[in-house]
């Protein structure tokens, strides 16, 4: 039954504590049950000594109890157990409620730390809409919808078996009749429709990343779609996704809704029945006892029949989450050593790269074939070659970013593999599109570092090495002054400057700069260039550019082509290739 792999499927995914908690939550529906057979208890006999003139059950308990004591008894008893009910419910809920958004936050978070710890290859294959899905929306669907309706479906089994338990016990054919037929009408429900809930589940995940991937794009690209006069073509292609998420989710509650009324005209024509067969046979007084039962039975077991078939179409609805969650635990994590280097030399540090050959997940050709190359402590190498020859990803190598598929990089003779912590801790990365929060100058530039940590003296002093001092002290709110979403309030020359600033406020070993200056005006990338110039001799730098200025204060340079390292050039002999029009040799 699919009820039970998918509450298996959860079980597995909580914690050791949380499954703890699952446990006392299942327990208290299993308290609810035994309160609730208490209660059918009272009220049956309350309602079969009010409606009759025969003895009970408590009257053999109490024989010298007169008629009036037995009822003020049952009376009292039926008061407490509603006084008990009411007490229980709202603590159970509390408890329920509390633990169910505890375990979503708590799975989503896992589902974060778990991406956050896959290698940077996987995070490439990923589409950012299910990323998004499943970070936030299935592990949402997968608790509120799945495990919530898990613990429905136990409480609800476990009230209807305690009411028809006393049921049975005190009207045979009764509770047999009824158990017969609510019975039928769950099994029913499950199977026409349990199927089509899964599938409108399953629909429901599918276009919930696609909704998430287009409000990504468009927010990403509004300045394009702008331009393309694109802005109703977006939308319409969120729309056409977001009607049929709504699609989805309008067919899932008419459904889910539609065994309350199936069982609400049951219980007319049960009543309607009954009446005319008790009428007909001329047993009215009998007929108001056993009404007066059904009414009770109508009142307690059906509605718990009914929310036994929503919850059970709740756990079919999000059970498409648990198949999108559990491969991703399923999945590949970095093994991220914590030792640290030894012998770091200052300043920088000594790079070798050892027959380096990266091959990506489903391509036919390597991005790198078996590089070789060292930089000295403190030296600059710059890599040029033309658009795809494998210039970053080598960058992303020595960064520890992206594990080789063979070979392998030393730092300080050591492999980084075994110290990517540390290792990582030490480079100063800057890429061609550079990526900034939506937060302050302070938080951006002293970027990962906790609040009580941040040096405002060492970010003035990033600053002005980036050639951006004098733009922070025109901002009013200084340091404090929020830079908009990916950096809107700043122009994508000082976007690339904030994240210049960042990599030397993190006091690197190892510079690594990819196309910095790409997105910088001429004057700007001469005044960097020259203040890199000034601040090298500090750092191990290796430098991916095809802008002539940046490569000119290169200790050496290595060209690439289509992944191999084909020897050295010299800036001269760039220059006068870029004269020439050989735009490949350098980039592009």
């Amino acid at each position: 039954m699919r009820l039970i792999a998918v509450a298996r499927g959860i079980h597995r995914l909580l914690l050791p504590g949380e499954r703890h908690q699952f446990h006392v939550l299942v327990s208290l529906s299993l308290c609810a049950a035994l309160l609730e057979a208490f209660g059918a208890t009272v009220i049956f006999t309350l309602l079969s000594r009010f409606t009759s003139d025969g003895s009970t059950f408590v009257d053999g308990l109490f024989p010298s109890m007169s008629d009036d004591g037995v009822m003020a008894l049952l009376v009292w008893a039926t008061l407490t157990y509603a006084l008990l009910r009411v007490t229980f419910s709202i603590v159970e809920v509390h408890l329920q409620s509390r633990r169910v958004q505890q375990f979503a936050g708590s799975l989503s978070s896992r589902i974060l730390d778990h991406y956050a710890r896959s290698p940077m290859v996987e995070h490439g294959e990923r589409r950012s809409g299910e990323f998004l899905r499943n970070t936030w929306y299935s592990s949402e669907m997968l608790i509120r919808q799945s495990l919530l309706g898990v613990l429905a479906a136990v409480t609800e089994i476990a009230v209807m078996g305690g009411v028809l338990t006393v049921l049975v016990l005190m009207m045979p054919m009764l509770s047999l009749a009824v158990l017969g037929g609510v019975g039928l009408v769950v099994l029913l429900g499950y199977q026409v429709f349990g199927r089509y809930i899964v599938r409108w589940g399953a629909e429901a995940e599918d276009d919930a990343a696609a909704c998430l991937q287009q409000v990504q794009e468009f927010f990403g690209g509004f300045r394009e779609i702008k331009l393309a006069t694109a802005e109703s073509q977006f939308v319409e292609r969120y729309r056409s996704d977001r009607m049929r998420l709504a699609r989805s989710y309008w067919r899932y509650f008419t459904l889910s809704n539609s065994p309350r009324l199936v069982l609400e005209g049951l219980l007319a024509a049960v009543i309607a029945i009954m009446v005319l067969i008790f009428w007909r046979s001329g047993a009215e007084d009998d007929g108001i006892r056993v009404m007066a039962l059904v009414g009770y039975v109508g009142f307690r077991v059906l509605p718990s029949a009914n929310r036994l078939l929503v919850a059970v179409g709740n756990v079919n609805y999000g059970s498409p989450a648990l198949d999108l969650i559990q491969p991703v635990f399923d999945g590949p994590v970095e093994e991220v050593s914590l030792r640290p280097i030894d012998g770091w030399t200052d300043p920088g540090i000594e790079i070798e790269v050892r027959q380096v050959t990266v091959t990506y997940p489903g391509a036919e050709t390597s991005a790198v074939d078996g590089v070789s190359l060292a930089v000295s402590a403190g030296e600059c190498v710059g890599l040029v070659g033309g658009s795809g020859d494998g210039k970053t990803t080598i960058l992303n190598v020595i960064a520890g970013l992206i594990v080789p598929t063979q070979g392998s990089v030393l730092a300080g003779r050591q492999d980084i593999s075994e110290h990517l912590f540390d290792w990582r801790s030490r480079i100063g990365l800057v890429a061609q599109a550079s990526f900034l929060l939506d937060a302050s100058v302070r938080e951006n530039v002293a970027f990962g570092a906790e609040s009580h940590e941040v040096d405002d003296e060492r970010i003035w002093w990033a600053l002005e090495r980036a050639r951006l001092v004098d733009h922070v002290h025109s901002l009013p709110d200084g340091l404090s002054a929020r830079l908009g979403d990916r950096g809107a309030k700043l122009s994508g020359g000082q976007v690339q400057r904030i994240a210049i600033a960042r990599a030397l406020y993190k006091d690197p070993a190892v510079l690594l700069l990819d196309e910095p200056t790409a997105a910088l005006d001429r004057g700007t990338e001469l005044e960097l260039v020259e203040s890199l110039a000034e601040i090298s001799s500090q750092y191990t730098t290796v430098l991916v550019s095809h802008r002539l200025p940046m490569l000119r204060h290169c200790d050496r340079i290595l060209r690439l082509l289509e992944g191999r390292l084909v020897g050295p050039v010299t800036y001269k002999d760039l220059a006068s290739e870029d004269a020439a029009g050989a735009k490949p040799v350098i980039g592009g």
